[in-house]
């Protein structure tokens, strides 16, 4: 998002008379100051100072990061499969790459204390940080809240 904060809280109302129906509101009182980070579900956002939206992981202060031990009786995809849906979702939450490459880091030293080899970790994660980031998903764009097939889901 690169419009102002204006825009963004008139989006916020449009998207709230939408929800309205399902029972369901976006509280416009939790929308920040500059560079103030707001939390929703497992993303941070904030406007920084020239008002692009900026995104970032939340994990809960209790949030003990801890991943199922590499030493366990599980098929070894299982392990790749963590590692790299692990990356892959941060990449796709976090839209600035200093920050992407500081949060990977974190994960990667995560995985090492559950026992994951460094070979493994670095291969996703260097994957993960020349990806795209987009949402889309076999090869089709994800719909927005106002496409019909959104609506209907909704409903």
């Amino acid at each position: 998002y690169n419009g102002s904060i204006d825009s963004f809280k008139d989006w916020i109302s449009c998207l709230n008379e939408q929800l309205s129906p399902f029972g369901l509101n976006i509280d416009e009182s939790t929308i920040c100051p500059t560079n103030d980070y707001i939390s929703f579900l497992d993303i941070q956002f904030c406007f920084d100072d020239s008002g692009n939206l900026q995104t970032d992981l939340y994990t809960k202060p209790t949030d003990s990061r801890a991943y199922l031990n590499f030493n366990s009786a599980h098929p070894s995809h299982t392990f790749s499969g963590i590692v790299h849906s692990g990356c892959f979702r941060l990449r796709k939450i976090i839209n600035n790459h200093d920050r992407l490459e500081r949060r990977l880091k974190e994960l990667g030293a995560c995985f090492k204390n559950a026992g994951y080899p460094e070979s493994l970790t670095k291969k996703a994660i260097q994957k993960a940080l020349t990806a795209e980031r987009c949402l889309k998903r076999s090869g089709r764009q994800l719909g927005t809240l106002e496409s019909p097939a959104v609506m209907a889901t909704l409903r």
